[in-house]
């Protein structure tokens, strides 16, 4: 069968949201209906209190704003800049807090090693950004202020281990 563009990008971004929760040791499931639409494919993390999602090609940012504001509940959304195997991926994290929803965009995956733990980190190429990375939990994500590095080349080393050990673990599930 052939897939759109838009189609392999969005079963891409649901692989890769499945196989990020797995790396961090969360169990998740879907949210199911009782969820507004625009985040009713996705799914969520009783420990980290996070429902997790991807991309989708008709779902608004703002749609996703607004459900999450609704819900109160954080939403991690994991979109692949374009469908090939060695993809790259964009996230945006939704964290509400008192009513207020703040958004962290441009994260990227950071890991110092093989087994080390996980984070998301801001694109280093845009310093507005910075406002702290978050290191994944067993139950959760933890916002420090300071990144996990602290040099150019600790930054693209684990960038590239990070992207590896996701893309290791997404052929994994799709086997």
């Amino acid at each position: 069968m052939i897939l759109t563009e838009d189609q392999a990008r969005t079963a891409l971004g649901e692989a890769a949201a499945h196989a990020l929760a797995r790396m961090a040791g969360w169990i998740i499931e879907l949210c199911g209906p009782v969820v507004p639409p625009a985040l009713a494919a996705y799914s969520f993390c009783h420990e980290a209190g996070l429902m997790i999602g991807y991309w989708r090609p008709n779902i608004r940012h703002l749609a996703q704003y607004d459900a999450v504001r609704e819900t109160r509940a954080d939403l991690l959304l994991v979109e692949p800049r374009d469908a090939g195997s060695e993809a790259r991926f964009d996230m945006r994290l939704y964290m509400c807090r008192d009513g207020e929803v703040q958004i962290y965009e441009r994260l990227q995956l950071w890991s110092a090693g093989r087994n080390a733990p996980l984070w998301l980190v801001p694109d280093l190429a845009d310093a507005e950004n910075h406002r702290g990375a978050f290191c994944f939990q067993p139950h959760r994500l933890n916002h420090t202020a300071a990144l996990p590095f602290t040099d150019p080349l600790a930054a693209q080393t684990g960038f590239a281990i990070a992207r590896d050990r996701w893309h290791a673990k997404i052929a994994e599930l799709r086997a």
